[in-house]
């Protein structure tokens, strides 16, 4: 039965996508029309939780149906209903549709089931959900791991210069050109918001994966590519192998440097990144050669996130030249957006207002320059979050000295010259009127397609690297914003 099958993974917001489906030829039109709309009318229902609706073409039969209408109204996760692959047969006086697809799980769940409809005094309706139908082929996961003979292929990934140890992203694909994960990933991510962000991220139809400078990728006999990558300031490597069961190799794989500002004191950290928690967070800094991350508690409407990872101070797992430090983004869909730094406390209300970063009915208050003033009573400091917009309040709060340091650059181009006028001309006209806000930049990730530190705020720090001094290079204006223009695969 559905319920039965969809318990674990599957559940009940989510969307149906309807395409052209044949009904019985032989029926009436308007019964034709009956049959859709009980049909449609449950999977509907089913999907958003409305679970009058499916009880109104739900058969008194179908198997344990209060239960059923029960898990229709309490279910919270996501799924899709995909109706286009069905077909009808008609057996006697009921009608079965076959295959309906049901999508959940972030997409690595697929199941396919068998609607049943009858006649009743009622009109029509569904009497039964099983699971005896196949997946269309299109929609068959192949490739995988778990469908080879795998050989574990050991791996070492070593600075050149220094022989350290040091994590990387990496890709390994086959001659077809098969992605296979290093043991512990996954082969299929999603990239959804908010979707297992973090451990792995895909750009361009590529993915890669995040792994410690010793790891093990498990494959078939064959030949790889293997593609190592590390930051700004690294050359990627790429290595080419062979497996074959009576000869498994073993790699070592050094990475060389083409810059190193921090040994002029120069340490990069990444503002804006959502989602994250800090175990993968150091994980992916390490990865990226990224001084500091700042993982931002939020509330998206009545979502709110990440703020259960908030220590007001740099996260216990941070060691002496990575520092994960979980701050705030607030929120506001007019006002502003304003990235707090260097938070002991957290300030609130996270969002605010109405929809989308608020809520229907939300008030408009308090003013971000509030906001401000909470964050620098405890010795934060306050970025105009993917600068220059939202601007409600931005002009003015730069004016009265709540603004420390504006994100120069997030998504796009700083200096593009299409459409609205770029970031960079923004910033340079407060600088010509003389506010002296630093640039500072960040990714705003909340996706598996960004990389963490693919924008990047380089600051000059004084003294021994801490997050204090970090926080006070900003301030002073000891500051260059950088980003990877390009995040295709390099070979």
């Amino acid at each position: 039965m559905l319920h039965r099958r969809t318990h674990i993974g599957i559940a009940l917001f989510g969307l149906v996508l309807l395409s052209a489906w044949s009904l019985p030829p032989d029926r009436s039109p308007h019964e034709r029309e009956e049959i859709r709309y009980a049909l449609l009318t449950f999977l509907h229902g089913v999907v958003n939780g409305d679970s009058a609706a499916v009880a109104s073409v739900t058969h008194e039969s179908y198997p344990d149906r209060d239960g059923f209408l029960r898990w229709v109204a309490n279910s919270t996760e996501f799924i899709k209903v995909l109706v286009r692959y069905a077909e009808h047969e008609v057996v006697g006086d009921s009608v079965r549709v076959s295959p309906i697809v049901v999508i959940g799980d972030g997409g690595r769940s697929k199941s396919a089931f068998t609607l049943t409809l009858v006649k009743a005094d009622e009109g029509w309706q569904v009497i039964s959900a099983t699971d005896e139908a196949e997946l269309p082929p299109e929609l068959m996961v192949s490739n995988l791991p778990e469908h080879s003979v795998l050989h574990p292929v050991a791996v070492k990934v070593r600075d050149a210069d220094t022989g350290e140890p040091i994590v990387t992203r990496v890709h390994v694909e086959d001659e077809q050109g098969e992605y296979w994960p290093p043991d512990g990933h996954m082969k299929n991510i999603p990239i959804g918001w908010r979707e297992d962000v973090g451990g792995n991220v895909k750009l361009d139809g590529v993915t890669y994966a995040y792994v410690k400078p010793d790891f093990t990728v498990s494959v078939p006999e064959g030949s790889y590519e293997m593609e190592v990558v590390r930051g700004l300031e690294y050359e990627p490597e790429v290595v080419r192998f062979e497996v074959m069961s009576s000869a498994i190799p073993e790699l070592e794989v050094t990475l060389e440097r083409w810059s190193n500002v921090q040994d002029d004191g120069w340490y990069s950290g990444d503002t804006h990144v959502h989602f994250l928690d800090p175990r993968t967070g150091l994980l992916e800094t390490r990865g990226e050669d990224l001084n500091i991350v700042n993982i931002l508690a939020t509330k998206w409407g009545e979502l709110i996130t990440n703020v259960e990872h908030f220590v007001g101070a740099p996260s216990p797992l941070s060691g002496p030249d990575r520092i994960v430090y979980v701050n705030e983004e607030t929120r506001h869909g007019f006002l502003g957006h304003t990235i707090l730094l260097n938070l002991k406390e957290l300030v609130y209300p996270l969002t605010w207002g109405g929809p989308g970063e608020g809520v229907e009915g939300g008030y408009d208050y308090p003013p971000m320059a509030s906001q401000a003033d909470a964050a620098h009573a405890q010795d934060g400091l306050v970025t105009w979050a993917h600068f220059p917009g939202p601007t409600g309040e931005l002009a003015v709060d730069i004016a009265l000295g709540k603004i420390d340091a504006i994100d120069l650059m997030t998504w796009g181009d700083a200096f593009r010259e299409e459409g609205d006028d770029p970031p960079a001309g923004t910033w340079y006209r407060f600088l010509n009127v003389g506010f002296n806000v630093p640039a500072t930049a960040g990714t705003d990730k909340m996706y598996n397609n960004q990389v963490v530190g693919s924008v990047r705020t380089y600051v000059k720090v004084e003294g021994p690297f801490t997050y204090d001094n970090w926080i006070d290079g900003i301030r002073a204006g000891r500051t260059f914003a950088t980003k990877r223009s390009k995040l295709k695969p390099v070979r």
